[in-house]
């Protein structure tokens, strides 16, 4: 009798990972809320094949990272196309009927959440997010010898620092545990 809220939920490997997220799911679905799990652009089920059977696509060499080039060469990102993503979802709610576009929230889980947090930046109606295990900032990145590199080509946002970091694009009591974000950058 009434339009649903929706939550968005954001995480690596997109509705392979529904399973995992069973609880947060059933807790929306009992808040009265629809929930809508995305596939990013070469996420989830949406993840391109290898093109080294033998190399982890999310690797120094594989898939992604050769994707992530190749987007950069062409004046792209992954980060910016996955960003976007996110900025569409908003599109489809209203096509969905019963759901209420005006009352959205995000859930973003580990380092792939960076694409709610930056379509956040550039949405008001993405303001309310909830980010768990957040990426580190990338001035960290830059500023530490040793960190873990795998598929970071695909969340990094080329020239964004020249402007702001991410944690400056949102306000960090949206994040979990901003202290959490540090514990990513151990290899």
């Amino acid at each position: 009798d009434r339009a649903l809220g929706v939550t968005i939920a954001l995480w690596e490997d997109g509705t392979r990972e529904i399973p995992r997220h069973d609880r947060l799911i059933r807790r929306e679905v009992a808040e009265g809320r629809a929930v809508m799990v995305l596939n990013v652009s070469g996420m989830g089920p949406l993840e391109p094949p290898p093109f080294n059977p033998e190399t982890n696509s999310k690797i120094y060499h594989g898939c992604h990272y050769r994707i992530s080039d190749d987007l950069v060469f062409l004046g792209d990102s992954y980060a910016a196309l996955r960003t976007y993503d996110v900025l569409r979802a908003l599109e489809v709610i209203p096509e969905w009927g019963g759901l209420d576009d005006k009352d959205v929230r995000l859930y973003l889980e580990g380092p792939y959440g960076i694409y709610g947090a930056l379509a956040s930046a550039l949405e008001p109606r993405l303001a309310k997010l909830r980010w768990v295990q957040p990426l580190f900032p990338y001035r960290e990145l830059l500023e530490n010898r040793y960190y873990n590199d795998r598929d970071i080509k695909s969340l990094i946002l080329p020239g964004l620092l020249n402007y702001a970091d991410w944690p400056d694009l949102l306000s960090l009591e949206e994040v979990a545990d901003p202290s959490v974000a540090r514990q990513t950058l151990g290899a």
